[in-house]
């Protein structure tokens, strides 16, 4: 949890305060990293984190690093939003309909 909130941060920096290369080039893992919406991808695998957070076995520190990369990422996905102006658009999965019995 530690070391990918602080790979988040740097790429959040890297976007918002780098050289005009830097911001090409964490625009671009950004969307690599923060579009993947399979079931291998950063959010789920975060949501994953959050979700399976057992209290007892865990210390409280790794839901707090799990919880604010989160929002790192949340941020990210806003400023590529932003860059985008607005396009970043993100599909639902169709859920499978169930069939109704006659």
């Amino acid at each position: 949890g530690g070391m990918l909130k602080e790979m988040l941060y740097v790429l959040d920096a890297a976007m918002n305060q780098g050289t005009e290369m830097d911001q090409r080039v964490a625009y671009q893992l950004a969307l690599a990293v923060l579009a993947d919406d399979t079931d291998e991808g950063l959010l789920r695998m975060m949501h994953v984190a959050v979700k399976s957070f057992v209290p007892n076995k865990q210390p409280r520190s790794h839901l707090e690093d799990t919880v604010e990369g989160v929002s790192v990422v949340l941020k990210l996905l806003g400023s590529l939003d932003k860059k985008l102006n607005g396009g970043m658009v993100f599909q639902r999965k169709e859920r499978k309909k169930k069939k109704k019995k006659a």
